[in-house]
């Protein structure tokens, strides 16, 4: 059964990048050659009385710091829902873009500028669709996915590729 003071609304938009940028999942640029995929952003919006929040979710490598902030407050000033109330994660793909310094190599500025819009359209998306729902939570595990690449040495640092990438743990 549906909360009547519960709602929520969902969208996808296409933040697949142009040909001309790298590959962020390397460590040395790699041009995109060809898209076997596309890569998407979703929104979730919810809404309960005159209360939104927002989960936003892209395919990309890596995204923190001031790319976020400038997607929560873009979203805040065009849509009016709170900065505070939106969260945004990825999916970790090592076939997404640069957004943000990785291994020296920069983001793009015009993508982060087109992937900034794609996704304040995919709020807006999101929120049009609002529809009564109902939450509920299920868990489960899954152990032929991936595995933990963190190798802890002899010495007894932590090494995510032992051959080339040292960290400290």
């Amino acid at each position: 059964m549906t909360n009547p003071h519960l709602q929520a609304g969902f969208a996808e938009v296409d933040i697949t990048p142009p040909l001309h940028l790298s590959l962020a999942g390397k460590f040395f640029p790699s041009p995109i050659q060809r898209v076997l995929d596309p890569l998407f952003a979703h929104a979730m919006v919810f809404e309960s009385g005159a209360t939104r929040a927002v989960l936003i979710g892209c395919d990309l490598l890596a995204c923190s710091g001031r790319p976020v902030d400038e997607v929560r407050n873009d979203v805040q000033e065009e849509l009016g829902i709170p900065a505070s109330h939106i969260a945004v994660f990825v999916t970790h793909t090592h076939k997404g873009p640069y957004t943000q310094a990785i291994f020296g190599h920069p983001p793009d500025t015009g993508y982060l500028l087109a992937l900034r819009r794609k996704i304040v359209e995919c709020v807006r998306l999101a929120g049009d669709r609002m529809e009564p729902c109902e939450i509920g939570r299920a868990s489960t595990f899954e152990n032929n996915i991936s595995f933990n690449r963190r190798y802890v040495m002899t010495d007894p640092l932590v090494r995510t590729h032992p051959q080339s990438y040292t960290s400290t743990a």
